[in-house]
């Protein structure tokens, strides 16, 4: 960049020069410009640039002169000046005067090829002054060994950082450059003298110093090497920078290489590999992961001790701890480390990801369920203390204990209410009291509202509802076996459905079959935190990728939606801003639709060095395919960087709108606004080579800082292959990826989220007492009909008709249906803590209901297989006794409506309400298109309107108003028998009321059907729908 800048620099001044120069100035005075300018600065003095004076003597360790050194001085304060390079001469003397500035100074030498063979110096000259009037610089170089750092940085469930520094201490700890002096120099400022020493350069890796040294001298000293003072005993540090997961921070490993028992020496010129990176990260890894692992296992405890029953979790951290076991056989036994890794992170992935997901989630499905529970409680301690007792004091009170036991019993049994206790004991409260107050109210209410009849008469629903309710308390107290037998038989089938029959919404690894169709076969992966996508660990992401054999990888890189980003296009003097990159691979084409929304040369898409633009900036730059624009990238916190770059052709704004991946997400850059996903406009994104956006623009470390991998595609070898592979990358990445896998057509998904879980789908089995439990409270419901004969022949003699009798027996049952549906649920929980406290190691697959809607589903359950099991034996003794019962027959429509005319007839009026209103400001015109429609109807076979007689408007002293049309409606019979009604239509305003309504009056001539006075209502309805669909054109 430094060198960039420069040029450019250069490039401005030789115009300004050539300017003013003769028209006839020869060419050879201008290559001689151009040469002096372009080849390393050498400066001598000219008039009006102030100048330092430098005297400079570069020796070895012996006191030999060093020929050939290279003294650079960069302008710290002005790095866009071009730094100043010179070399000793052969006596290792450099004497002349250069530009004043505020200097960074490296001394420096390299081999024949090009090596470093000693140790660079520098000096921060800049710290000292900004300026001098002279330097003496003796420096004294050391001759160098190289160390180099191999492997690749491993850290299990983190992401390395980029950052990679190497650092080189004595055998005490002390940095090199303190302990050995790289000569002195003097700064003579203003006639004041200082000195000060040189250092050596100590620290290596992602540095300043290194960066600087290889882009000035264009020469590469790598990343992962250090060049040390030969013969020298010394110690390494090795540290580097990851990101980790577990706690969302960024945290410095160090490694360390020689000790004070056995330092390392190097001989000059020798090259030697201290450190295997990846040895060491597996190692460390190992370690940790280990750590991981007694994590979820306190974890799993905490939540045990709670009363949670986690017999899937266990089964999963066991699992886990086979992983990491596999893993330090092979790493014992040299095995590969491309195994060891996977294992270790899918025991990372399971620990910290699956463990505590699932245990938040039902965490969380607990405290809901202690929010709501205490009603439950509330409802069956109201039936508990109704059934029992018949005194409304007692039963008050015997609400307040069992409300109390119950609610003592759940803080045991029930997780969800020692969490909500703990957390939040004023939310705790709320619901507790609220629940006791609301029905402890209903006791004294509804026995004073709802009474059973004390005087003969007609009985009405409430009244009729409490008798049947009594009466079915009081028969199933006297028959007390019966009915333990009854509630003890349904109780068992609600503790079967809680406890055995678990439909249980659990959070695990969902398999979505069919969720979209697409062209291509491919296997995308995205890692999505709450719908918002987020950043790949893309390396390790196609690591895995590529052990499976898949091709055409395409990686899709967009910029941090959280940075301010302006891109400058220029071409020749137009500039256009945009706000958004996207960074695509040429293999794109394999799995987006290009040519829908791409004009241009399609070979040059998402290459390298080629950009494509919206159309709108295509045309208001007036570029062309193969133009050469310039791109600046400015960003606050960053220098400014620019790019040239060719135009490979433009993107149709509207139809790259409609390119999105399979599971919807659309190629394009996103903001977050007020935390909410907006996706830049097309006209605002430019579309460059993925490469060349993340490891060149903006480039601090490894990548760049401003852009990200958010997507990556690629080509599977099989169907099966993509399925085995998207499972390997969920295992191993955890629960905020998605793998989608698409092929012959049609797209699938993987991914961690709640579902809907039963162990029938695992064991069919379990079906088996459940119906044998259903069988049995049939059997049970139809014996207690048989043996109440003598009661249901009593009933019928006073006066019970057959619904009074079917509603005691429903109600017996609802009542069976309500204890024993609060048994079963209760039973059903109690369970799961005994099975945490005795069965906590064992897998028996079955899941505990925590939602809190299951007690009243088990409730509903309940009766509604109480109510089953009663129905026919409740209709049978209905009418075992009734002298009412009728025996529906089946007629043909033809032989209704003749028994319909001969029996409904009617010699009465009839005044029929017409659906629709009318605006008081239409009045007049409907009451013109009322009577010219019931005109048309004039002529008929079937049905026809005589002697239409309209009436003027009459206003009554009330305020109403009362418009009549009065006509004769003629129709006929299916045996053809003439119908004549006499009809009356009015139109009444009521006081203050803005609308008029319409009735119609009908009166039969002799006896008629009451079928054919709904006919001509029909006619009349069909002329008002006719007027609302008319209303607006004739108006």
């Amino acid at each position: 960049m430094i060198v960039l800048i420069n040029n450019q620099f250069c490039i401005h001044g030789i115009a300004k020069v050539y300017i003013y120069m003769p028209k006839k100035i020869s060419l050879l005075l201008l290559s001689f410009i151009l040469l002096s300018i372009l080849i390393p600065f050498k400066l001598t003095e000219s008039e009006g640039v102030p100048l330092s004076v430098v005297s400079i003597s570069v020796k070895d360790i012996n006191g030999n002169p060093v020929s050939g050194a290279k003294i650079i001085f960069y302008n710290w304060l002005n790095p866009a000046e071009h730094p100043i390079i010179v070399d000793t001469d052969e006596k290792g003397v450099f004497e002349r005067a250069i530009k004043r500035g505020a200097y960074l100074v490296y001394i420096v030498h390299l081999d024949k090829n090009g090596v470093l063979d000693y140790v660079p110096e520098k000096i921060e000259l800049f710290r000292l002054c900004r300026e001098f009037d002279k330097i003496e610089i003796n420096a004294t170089l050391y001759p160098s060994a190289q160390l180099k750092v191999e492997g690749d940085i491993i850290f299990v469930g983190g992401i390395w950082q980029g950052s990679l520094l190497i650092e080189i201490y004595n055998v005490n700890g002390n940095k090199i450059s303190r302990i050995l002096q790289g000569g002195a120099f003097s700064v003579e400022i203003e006639g004041e003298r200082k000195t000060s020493f040189v250092s050596l350069i100590d620290t290596y890796g992602i540095t300043i110093d290194r960066i600087l040294i290889e882009k000035i001298l264009n020469i590469s000293i790598g990343g992962r090497k250090a060049f040390v003072p030969a013969n020298i005993p010394l110690r390494i540090k090795v540290s580097y920078r990851v990101f980790d997961k577990r706690t969302n921070t960024i945290k410095t490993y160090s490694l360390y290489a020689g000790r004070v028992e056995e330092p390392l020496i190097l001989s000059p010129g020798e090259i030697s590999n201290i450190i295997d990176l990846t040895k060491v990260g597996i190692e460390s890894s190992l370690s940790v992961v280990k750590q991981d692992i007694s994590y979820s296992s306190q974890l799993l405890y905490e939540f045990e001790s709670l009363g949670f029953y986690l017999p899937d979790e266990l089964e999963s951290l066991r699992k886990a701890e086979r992983l990491v076991d596999e893993a330090i056989d092979l790493y014992a036994s040299n095995g590969s480390y491309k195994f060891i890794i996977a294992n270790l992170e899918k025991a990372y992935v399971i620990t910290r990801d699956a463990i505590p997901r699932r245990l938040f989630f039902v965490k969380t499905v607990a405290m809901e369920g202690a929010i709501i529970l205490p009603v439950f409680l509330a409802v069956f301690a109201t039936v508990l203390a109704y059934y029992i007792f018949e005194e409304d004091k007692r039963k008050v009170f015997s609400f307040l204990i069992f409300y109390a036991v119950l609610l003592a019993m759940f803080m045991h049994i029930y997780p969800g209410f020692p969490i909500l206790w703990g957390l939040n004991r004023t939310l705790f409260l709320i619901a507790v009291s609220s629940s006791f107050i609301f029905f402890a109210v209903l006791l004294f209410i509804v026995p004073r509202v709802i009474k059973e009849p004390e005087l003969p008469g007609e009985i009405d629903v409430p009244g009729l509802i409490s008798i049947s309710f009594s009466l079915a308390k009081r028969y199933s107290k006297v028959r007390k076996l019966r009915t333990f037998i009854t509630v003890f038989s349904i109780a068992v089938l609600i503790w079967a459905f809680t406890v055995l029959a678990s439909f249980s919404q659990v959070y695990a690894k969902i398999y979505e079959g069919e969720i979209a169709t697409y062209p291509h076969d491919l296997i995308l992966v995205r890692r999505v935190v709450n719908g918002t996508q987020c950043p790949l660990n893309f390396e390790l992401d196609t690591d895995i990728l590529k052990s499976y054999n898949v091709s055409n990888i395409a990686y899709r890189v967009y910029n941090d939606p959280r940075v301010s980003l302006s891109i400058r296009i220029r071409f020749q003097d137009r500039e256009y801003v945009i706000h958004g990159v996207v960074g695509l691979s040429p293999n794109e084409k394999n799995y987006t639709e290009i040519t829908k929304f791409f004009n241009g040369n399609i070979e040059k898409f998402g290459e390298y060095g080629y950009i494509t633009l919206p159309s709108k900036v295509y045309m208001q730059l007036g570029v062309k395919e193969d133009d050469n624009i310039v791109v600046s990238f400015e960003c606050p916190g960053f220098e400014i960087q620019k790019m040239d770059l060719k135009v490979a052709g433009m993107f149709l704004e509207n139809n790259y709108d409609q390119a999105q991946d399979p599971d919807g997400f659309p190629l394009k850059p996103f903001k977050i606004v007020k935390n909410k996903v907006v996706y830049v406009n097309s006209t605002d994104f430019v579309i460059l080579n993925w490469k060349q956006v993340l490891y060149e623009v903006f480039s601090g470390q490894k990548t760049s800082g401003i852009f990200y991998v958010y997507s990556i595609v690629a080509k599977p070898s099989s169907p099966k292959s993509a399925l085995k592979t998207g499972n390997e990358l969920i295992d191993r990445r955890g629960g905020e990826y998605v793998i989608v896998l698409c092929s012959e057509g049609k797209c699938s998904r993987i991914r961690y989220g709640a579902k809907i879980e039963s162990v029938l789908e695992k064991d069919i089995s379990f079906i088996v007492p459940l119906v044998i439990v259903v069988i049995n409270v049939l059997i049970t419901m139809y014996d207690i009909v048989r043996e109440r004969k003598k009661e249901i022949f009593i009933f019928t003699t006073v006066g019970f008709n057959p619904l009074h009798i079917a509603l005691v027996f429903m109600a017996e049952a609802v009542i069976y249906g309500l204890l024993s549906g609060g048994f079963g649920y209760v039973s059903g929980l109690a369970t799961f803590r005994i099975l945490g406290k005795i069965a906590y190691a064992q897998n028996l697959m079955i899941r505990e209901k925590l939602e809190w809607y299951w007690s009243f589903v088990a409730i509903l359950i309940a009766i509604f297989v109480a109510i089953l099991g009663a129905f026919k034996p409740a209709m049978e003794a209905a009418f075992m006794y009734s002298p009412t019962e009728k025996r529906k027959i089946k007629l043909e429509e033809k032989e209704i409506i003749k028994r319909e005319d001969m029996y409904l007839v009617t010699t009465a009026k009839k005044t029929i309400g017409i659906p629709g209103s009318v605006d008081e400001s239409d009045a007049e015109i409907f009451f013109a298109y009322l009577s010219d429609k019931l005109k048309e109807y004039s002529i008929g076979e079937i049905e026809r309107i005589e002697d239409i007689r309209e009436e003027e408007e009459e206003i009554r002293p009330d305020g109403s108003r009362i418009k009549r049309i009065a006509y004769t409606y003629i129709t006929r019979t299916a045996e053809d028998e003439k119908v004549i009604i006499k009809c009356e239509l009015r139109i009444i305003k009521d006081p203050e009321a803005k609308k008029y309504r319409v009735e119609l009056v009908t009166e039969p001539v002799g006896e008629t059907s009451i079928r054919y006075m709904d006919f001509a209502a029909d006619l009349v309805r069909s002329i008002m729908r006719d007027w609302e669909r008319e209303r607006e054109r004739l108006f």
